[in-house]
């Protein structure tokens, strides 16, 4: 049961992040437009929503010329790849 909020957990947030992404190209394009700035992707990324990111900065080609904010992504996605690795052992008990 506690995976089943794992999974309800990273679904959601990574569904917002995905919405915050299309939500601020959809805003590029229009010369004035009031965007949504990069510190709040990165803490979106920080609650576990750097997987979508890391699809949506190649699949919608947002953000991809800004190499500062592709090095704080990786980064922060790394982070979260090592975690889920380093600490496996102890998800393993809610994952049967």
């Amino acid at each position: 049961m506690e995976l089943l909020y794992l999974y309800y957990y990273f679904g959601t947030i990574n569904l917002i992040t995905t919405i915050f992404f299309i939500w601020d190209k959809f805003k590029s394009q229009f010369t004035y437009a009031r965007r949504i700035s990069e510190s709040s992707f990165h803490i979106l990324e920080l609650l576990g929503g750097c997987f979508s990111t890391f699809f949506l900065i190649n699949l919608i080609n947002h953000k991809s010329a800004k190499l500062s904010f592709q090095v704080i992504s990786y980064t922060i996605l790394g982070v979260w790849i090592y975690f889920i690795f380093k600490f496996k052992d102890f998800l393993l008990p809610f994952l049967n």
